[in-house]
């Protein structure tokens, strides 16, 4: 009995070898990666080696090399462009250009978490199809008394319809991409929560009361001031998405203390890149108030980071389904 459990130990020995011998042959076979084009790996292996870059599509820029890292030790510089690269025995070799020169660096492969989009990634991002859980989001929503008025041929008011509809999209964000946002509600004056969660975002509207008239820049400068603490503090780093919900009746009111206008166009020009904003008004109706005050903030920013949209486009799909399309259609 022994001898015949020792034959069959022997025999299976024979039949694995054939085995390892092609698993063995397979992992040597292995070619290395080599880093072209669009590949989301490549940050990965850069972050790793200490170097980020303006884009995971070669060639791209070196944005900025960390101290004490592979790329830094290697000889990498700001303002070198990455032409490719390639992972092999656990190396990273890139072909760089500086002045005109070509360069081979051969750097330690290891893959890091990929830093914040930057440059042309982040520029695609604001055009693209993302998820609203993808920036940080910001909505701001009209309270005044004209949003009592009805909202075309629905046979309900226009601030009945956008509570709904606000609440559906926070239940959805938190359920499907466990985001928040920050939320304002504003007449003459503003109520602002950030970090607003489905069940509050509810809480909120449902003790909202419609009144009074409209002044929407001291929301606008409170969303975007906020927003830029969090950035300086390095507590946020995605693109800024405004989302206003009005009806566009006094955006463009005149008064003589323009102070709070005045400071937002400065701080929209001269504090936020203007791929790292995106603000999208939601009105109910044409109006020209609302267009005058569009033309009007896009100036003061120093560039078209505002566009209107009309109720219309979100009525049949809601805002969760139908806001991936409006940001591509930039």
């Amino acid at each position: 009995m022994n001898s015949l459990k020792v034959l069959a130990l022997f025999l299976l020995f024979l039949l694995a070898l054939p085995l390892q011998a092609q698993a063995d042959a397979k992992n040597k076979a292995v070619p290395p990666i080599t880093l072209t084009g669009k590949v989301d790996v490549l940050a990965s292996y850069l972050a790793g080696a200490g170097l980020e870059i303006e884009s995971r599509s070669l060639p791209t820029l070196v944005l900025k090399v960390r101290k004490g890292s592979p790329a830094f030790y290697g000889g990498v510089d700001e303002g070198d462009r990455i032409l490719e690269g390639t992972i092999k025995d656990n190396r990273l070799h890139i072909k760089i250009e500086r002045k005109g020169k070509i360069y081979l660096v051969k750097l330690r492969a290891k893959k890091a978490p990929v830093p914040p989009l930057t440059g042309k990634d982040r520029r695609q991002m604001l055009k693209g199809g993302q998820k609203a859980g993808d920036y940080h989001l910001v909505i701001l929503l009209d309270r005044s008394g004209s949003m009592v008025h009805s909202l075309g041929d629905r046979g309900v008011s226009r601030w009945s319809w956008l509570a709904k509809e606000i609440k559906d999209f926070a239940s959805r964000l938190d359920q499907q991409d466990h985001a928040r946002f920050d939320l304002g509600l504003f007449n003459e004056s503003c109520i602002f929560v950030p970090d607003i969660d489905a069940s509050k975002t509810k809480n909120l509207i449902d003790r909202t009361i419609t009144t009074g008239s409209t002044d929407l820049l001291p929301a606008l400068a409170k969303a975007t001031s906020h927003y830029q603490e969090k950035a300086e503090k390095k507590e946020e780093s995605r693109p800024l998405l405004v989302l206003v919900f009005t009806d566009g009746i006094g955006l463009n009111q005149q008064k003589p203390e323009a102070t709070t206008r005045s400071a937002l166009g400065e701080f929209l020009h001269s504090n936020l890149e203007k791929d790292r904003l995106s603000i999208i008004i939601f009105q109910a109706g044409f109006s020209e108030e609302g267009s005058r005050f569009v033309s009007r903030l896009n100036q003061e920013a120093g560039g078209s980071c505002i566009k209107t949209v009309l109720f219309d486009k979100i009525r049949e799909k809601g805002l969760y389904e139908s806001l991936p399309a409006l940001l591509q259609t930039d």
